[in-house]
């Protein structure tokens, strides 16, 4: 089942940051793929970058096109609390700043998924 593998930890150090972003890659892609394709691009020194790998490479089996499925439905649950779980991680690590919730393809559809479930964001 879809969920978090590990956290790929990119630029500032959180406690010298200015700005969080958890950026979430894609289906079929990997945190790697999105520094290469994103990050390296930005003009962003004082930003701590968070990118969670997906296991399986993607953060739930069905494409965009498919039915909603139970099977669907709790593989997005999980990489939901995944999600959650690793933005209170980043935000535990430099507390009060601010923070960016940022994806590609089927990583974007997770991070807007994330924001319109209306969890408090944690301080």
């Amino acid at each position: 089942m879809p969920g978090i593998a590990d956290i790929l930890s990119l630029g500032a150090a959180p406690d010298r940051a200015k700005v969080l972003c958890i950026f979430v890659h894609g289906r079929g892609q990997s945190p790697e793929e999105m520094e290469a394709a994103v990050i390296r691009r930005l003009s962003a020194p004082d930003v701590a970058f968070a990118l969670p790998r997906a296991d399986d490479r993607h953060w739930y089996a069905a494409r965009a096109v498919d039915p909603l499925t139970d099977a669907a439905r709790a593989e997005l649950a999980r990489s939901l609390a995944d999600l959650a779980g690793a933005i209170s991680d980043l935000r535990s690590r430099a507390p009060g700043l601010p923070l960016v919730l940022a994806g590609f393809s089927q990583g974007a559809c997770l991070s807007v998924e994330h924001a319109f479930t209306g969890t408090a964001v944690p301080d």
